[in-house]
């Protein structure tokens, strides 16, 4: 997971991965930026390419 978002802008990566579990954080603060939709489309295809939406739904991943 680490290696992947590390290929995106971080605060951008990570407001993305929550928005793709139901978590919007909202945009990020300038001078950060958030990910375009095609960023946005390759980070949801490398999570999914590693089973990360499998685990998270079957609760092997959970928020404490």
């Amino acid at each position: 997971l680490i290696r992947i978002l590390k290929q995106f802008p971080f605060h951008g990566a990570l407001k993305a991965v929550l928005e793709m579990n139901g978590l919007n954080m909202g945009p990020c603060r300038l001078p950060l930026a958030s990910l375009t939709e095609e960023q946005k489309t390759s980070l949801r295809q490398k999570l999914e390419g590693i089973g990360y939406f499998e685990e998270t739904k079957s609760g092997l991943i959970a928020a404490e």
